[in-house]
């Protein structure tokens, strides 16, 4: 029986997009023992989450001093974070998944002296390892998130080994609660054939959240164009916003702010046609229980990475070049709040499927015409494009690896971000491999590449308005990634040069302190080539992410990890660097054809 301890110590939305990968290990593992260490703040939803035999909670805030200039008892902290510690190692696991950023998830990881630990963890002498290709990759994607195309739920999925395969969140629903939903709705006048429209206002951070008077302008304009009841959602906290949109929309509005409990929240989302929010648990709650949700993202908030998982999902993000601004910016004036209209919003609510007496398709109908052609054969996309003018609307939707992805929901015009990160996402999918193991052998085929970029280059096309501008400027980027495979072979032959060195019963001391200096200036020339052009970032943080990892004394090991390391550049490097070339060439006769095709006009 595999015994598996996953830690997920962050917040509410994080443990819900965890739940396919634990129905993913269950599945493969059917005789498993699966356990969760979670925050204790979240232990209500953890309740609901199937496929969990044991769960641990994690509270570390109940050593918060008491009174202001009170420091905390580290002492407290020790004796608490030892007797956890002790109680994980009775249990005796295989394998650890940590799914958490913090240093004190990897100090705990690394106590706990399992054979199988992946994410972040710790050697004995405190130095950050990072165990697992897409564990890598997900700690690389905060420093490289304008190129990243895939979701957390599906990373958390391949860090488990796991192929995705559930196109859906997974939450359970007590009896209890399903009644309590029942009897509420009834006594707030919602009948079952009414439109019910779920709103959350707030967020955790106030630059994330779209105004109060948007909302009840929103409100007040679903209730006459569709006859809807709108029904505001939040915790306790959050009541001054909830009564707030309630006496701007004069009191049309169920205010169940602070009203319901986790598992009560969750039996109302599930009523919900529509849930419009900002980027919060109960969008990932709504998107569970299977609800549709227009999200609203602002800050650093990004489609890409925390959309809402499953399909037919509406996202708006502010269509501005600092958008999405990094996790560690303080905003002064967050003016991708005002760029998301009332009237956006209405539109991307008329367009999920069950709102009766919404104009135009349904975003199941945008879904199936995409899959076929132009997917506003019965409408005019100007229509579309002037309600979305400062905004980029995307929809959910599944790829033929059942991997989720965010598509333009109308044509905005191409950008480089747009180009490099759909070929990243095809170039990961090969490199990253699955079961654990770099795939570094198999994916030089340069058949499978020029599919793969026919492929890219044909999702470019069909949802994008291509510029001349961009190809021009798309032509140096071959060249760039030509440049950093250089440097990695660079490193290889150096690196080669010492294992044969030191290989030898009585080695050269001098030589290989020598050529390890001559590795170091190389890894500065990637490093600044790294800072220098962002759209190489992808793959020089992953590789400067593998060096960290490097651990020992052994001389030979190590540079037989280094020759590795240096080799997965490269390849990295060759696939963008022939993938880029294609989809230029393709996109470029694409261009060409149309000009061909308006000087004949």
């Amino acid at each position: 029986m595999k015994n598996i301890l996953i830690l997920n110590l962050t917040r509410m939305g994080d443990l819900l997009q965890t739940t396919p990968l634990i129905a993913g290990l269950k599945k493969k593992y059917p005789d498993s023992k699966i356990t969760l260490l979670a925050n204790k703040n979240f232990a209500d939803i953890c309740i609901d989450i199937p496929f969990i035999d044991e769960l641990y909670t994690f509270d570390i805030k109940q050593f918060a001093p008491k009174k202001t200039g009170e420091e905390p008892s580290l002492l407290e902290i020790y004796h608490y974070l030892e007797g956890l510690v002790d109680k994980m190692k009775e249990k005796r696991f295989d394998t650890v998944i940590n799914l958490s950023h913090s240093k004190l998830s990897a100090i705990f990881t690394s106590l706990l002296n399992v054979p199988d630990v992946r994410g972040l963890t710790s050697t004995g002498y405190g130095h950050r390892v990072i165990r697992h290709p897409w564990l890598n990759y997900f700690c690389n994607i905060i420093f490289n998130r304008n190129y990243n195309r895939f979701n957390l739920v599906d990373i958390y999925m391949k860090s488990g080994d796991v192929q995705p395969f559930s196109k859906r969140l997974f939450l359970n629903r007590s009896d209890e609660s399903e009644k309590f939903a029942d009897e509420f709705l009834e006594k707030n006048g919602v009948n079952d054939g009414d439109i019910l429209i779920g709103f959350q206002p707030a967020s955790s951070r106030p630059d994330r959240r779209w105004s109060s008077d948007s909302f009840a302008k929103l409100g007040l304009e679903l209730v006459r164009k569709y006859g809807a009841k709108i029904i505001i959602f939040g915790v306790p906290s959050e009541k001054d916003v909830g009564d707030e949109i309630q006496l701007k929309m004069d009191g049309r509005v169920i205010n169940a702010v602070g009203k319901t409990s986790v598992r009560e929240l969750s039996a109302l989302l599930k009523r919900c046609h529509v849930l419009v929010t900002n980027d919060t648990g109960t969008m990932h709650i709504a998107a569970a229980v299977g609800a549709k949700v227009v999200a609203l993202f602002f800050a650093h908030a990004l489609a890409h990475e925390t959309g809402p998982y499953g399909e037919g999902h509406i996202i708006l993000q502010a269509d501005i070049s600092c958008s999405p601004c990094s996790h560690h910016t303080n905003c002064k004036n967050p003016v991708c709040k005002d760029y998301i209209t009332v009237e956006d919003v209405l539109k991307a609510v008329s367009l999920i499927e069950g709102v009766k007496g919404a104009r135009g398709q349904g975003i199941k109908d945008v879904i199936a015409s995409r899959r076929r052609s132009n997917p506003f054969e019965s409408s005019n996309p100007r229509i579309l494009e002037s309600y979305f003018k400062k905004v980029k609307p995307f929809y959910s939707a599944f790829d033929k690896d059942n991997m989720v992805e965010f598509l333009p929901l109308i044509k905005k015009t191409l950008d480089i971000n747009d180009i490099v990160g759909n070929a990243y996402r095809t170039m990961w999918k090969r490199v990253l491999g699955d079961n654990g193991r770099l795939n570094i052998s198999s994916h030089t085929n340069t058949e499978e590449i020029l599919e793969e970029s026919r492929g890219v280059a044909e999702k470019i096309k069909e949802h994008y308005d291509i510029k001349l501008n961009v190809i021009t400027h798309l032509n140096n980027l071959p060249k760039m990634f030509n440049k950093v495979a250089q440097f990695g072979k660079d490193g290889v032959s150096i690196t080669k040069d010492i294992i044969k060195e030191v290989s030898r019963v009585k080695f050269d001391a001098e030589y290989v302190k020598e050529s390890g200096n001559k590795i170091d200036e190389i890894d500065k020339k990637i490093n600044l080539l790294g800072l220098t052009e962002p759209a190489a970032g992808s793959i020089i943080s992953m590789f400067k992410f593998a060096k960290e990892n490097l651990q020992g004394d052994n001389i030979l090991l190590l540079a037989e990890e280094t020759l590795i390391i240096y080799t997965t550049l490269i390849i990295e490097a060759n696939i963008m660097e022939q993938m880029l070339r294609l989809i230029t060439i393709n996109l470029q006769l694409t261009t060409d054809n149309r000009q061909l095709t308006a000087a004949k006009h």
